[in-house]
């Protein structure tokens, strides 16, 4: 048996902006896949791959301070407050199922 979900959301306003005048996150989808098979009465193999399609996107947001007095040895010389957290790239998992 196998088969396909399909996550989609749509953007949303970064924490610390209350008042909701900055842009939001981008809207996204993912596609996941997944199957398994019974190989016996008692057990299944199983397997899964989420973001198919190694969609990026943020799934979430915030400010970060860049004031003349932080250091950012990452990003010297910053000047967006704003701070996007990436989404995991695409990802497989796969298993033997058992049960007694």
């Amino acid at each position: 048996m196998a088969g396909f979900s399909l996550k989609v959301a749509s953007g949303q306003y970064l924490f610390g902006d209350e008042s909701n005048l900055n842009p939001p996150t981008g809207a996204y989808a993912v596609l996941n896949a997944h199957a398994h098979y019974q190989v016996t009465p008692r057990m299944r193999i199983f397997g899964l791959v989420e973001n198919v399609l190694n969609a990026r996107y943020e799934t979430f947001g915030a400010f970060s301070p860049v004031a003349s007095n932080t250091p950012l040895i990452q990003a010297p010389g910053a000047t967006n407050t704003r701070s996007l957290g990436p989404a995991p790239p695409i990802a497989a998992f796969g298993g033997v199922r058992v049960t007694f």
